[in-house]
C-alpha cells in the first residue's frame, strides 16, 4: 500500500513492535509522527525522519496534542513483562491508556484507529479452531498471575470497539501471536 504523504501517528513507537511498525510506514512514504513518552531515547527515529511528540498514555489532552494532523493512529502503546504481574498496572496502560488514546483521537479528529492488540485476547488456553468472533477474555476474567496482560489487552479491545462506535471512528484490531527478536526486553 502507498502511503506517500499520509501522516500517521504511531504510539509505543520507541518500543519493539513499534520501532518495526515505524520501519514499515517510513518504507511506505508515510510521514511518521512518534507519540511517546521520551522522544530523547531514540534518537535513531528522529534520524530517519519520524517527528517525535511527548505524551503518555495517561494524558489524553497530551495525546491529542501528538495525534494533532493525522489522518490515523496505530495504537501500539502497550505494558507487557513478563516480570510484572500487577493488575493496577496493565489496567493503567493497557486499558485506560486505550480509553486515553480513543478519547485523544476523537479530541484531535483522527477518524481512523489500528488498535494493536494480541491472539492472547482468547486467554493463554484457548482451544480449537479461533476466529475473530470467538469468545475474549473479559471485565469478569477471574485474576490470576499469568492472565494478567491477556485480560488487560482483551478488555483494551473490546473498550476501543465501544469508543470507536461511540465516536465514529474506524477502527482495525491486530492480534498478533507471540513475536520476539531484536529490540525485544522479554525474550532476548
Amino acid at each position: 500500500m502507498d502511503l506517500r504523504g499520509g501522516r500517521i501517528a504511531v504510539t509505543g513507537a520507541t518500543g519493539f513492535l513499534g520501532r518495526y511498525i515505524v520501519d514499515v510506514l517510513l518504507a511506505r512514504g508515510a510521514h511518521v509522527i512518534g507519540v511517546v513518552r521520551n522522544p530523547a531515547r531514540v534518537p535513531e527515529l528522529a534520524a530517519k525522519g519520524v517527528e517525535l511528540r511527548k505524551a503518555d498514555l495517561s494524558e489524553r489532552g497530551n495525546l491529542a496534542q501528538g495525534f494533532a494532523g493525522a489522518a490515523a493512529v496505530v495504537s501500539n502503546a502497550a505494558l507487557f513483562a513478563l516480570n510484572n504481574q500487577s493488575w493496577a498496572e496493565h489496567e493503567r496502560a493497557n486499558v485506560d491508556g486505550t480509553r486515553n488514546v480513543m478519547g485523544a483521537c476523537k479530541d484531535a479528529g483522527v477518524t481512523r484507529v489500528v488498535q494493536v492488540s494480541s491472539v492472547a485476547v482468547y486467554g493463554l488456553f484457548a482451544r480449537g479452531a479461533l476466529h475473530e468472533d470467538a469468545k475474549q477474555l473479559g471485565p469478569d476474567t477471574r485474576r490470576l498471575p499469568w492472565n494478567v496482560y491477556p485480560a488487560s489487552k482483551a478488555i483494551s479491545e473490546q473498550e476501543a470497539w465501544r469508543l470507536a462506535k461511540e465516536y465514529g471512528i474506524g477502527l482495525t484490531a491486530v492480534r498478533p501471536c507471540t513475536i520476539y527478536g531484536a529490540f525485544d526486553p522479554n525474550f532476548m
